[in-house]
């Protein structure tokens, strides 16, 4: 049995087993390489989420006022309440780094905006201890079963849409009457 590895490059292979290992580590290390990717995708959503319901909080309380302040009382502003600069260069020194706050809509200064960003916050928590405590195999072995199980279902519906094909369907045509003449 002849296929391409992992590095594009035309194998000889014994048996379809042999195809299996082959593939089995690097898609293993590929499966890593996501769930790394996803934890500091999950780290930095709640970071930046709880950064805007702090921020938002102390706008609310009146310990943050904008109005009329210059960039480097802004930054000063940020810098005390301990809220990171995730935008632009992510520098702390420059009002550009708090963006991501600066830029939220003025109808989101209200206390339900608090609360959801709050939520936002634990539900990150939450899938991120999830994922934290799943390996790269389990997560491995959760997609082949979904996709075994959407496989499943689609196999279903063709074979049913098939079977609904293989019937012959008549059609019955209604004419007008021919006028006498």
């Amino acid at each position: 049995m002849v296929a391409f590895d992992t590095d594009s490059k035309i194998v000889k292979y014994g048996c379809v087993g042999d195809i299996l290992e082959a593939y089995y580590q690097p898609r293993l290390d590929a499966y890593e390489r996501r769930r790394a990717a996803e934890i500091q995708r999950l780290r930095h959503d709640a970071l930046e989420a709880d950064a805007k319901a702090r921020f938002l909080q102390a706008v609310l309380d009146g310990t943050i006022d904008l109005r009329r302040a210059s960039d480097e009382d802004i930054v000063a502003a940020m810098i005390a309440h301990d809220l990171p600069a995730l935008s632009a260069d992510r520098v702390a020194t420059n009002v550009d780094g708090y963006d991501y706050l600066l830029r939220l809509r003025m109808d989101r200064v209200k206390a339900a905006a608090v609360e959801e960003h709050q939520r936002a916050v634990q539900v990150a928590k939450a899938a991120l201890d999830a994922l934290e405590a799943t390996t790269a195999t389990a997560m491995w072995l959760a997609d082949l079963n979904d996709f075994e199980l959407a496989w499943k279902k689609m196999r279903t519906e063709r074979e049913a849409a098939l079977e609904g094909k293989g019937k012959k369907q008549t059609k019955t045509f209604k004419t007008k009457p021919k006028a006498k003449v």
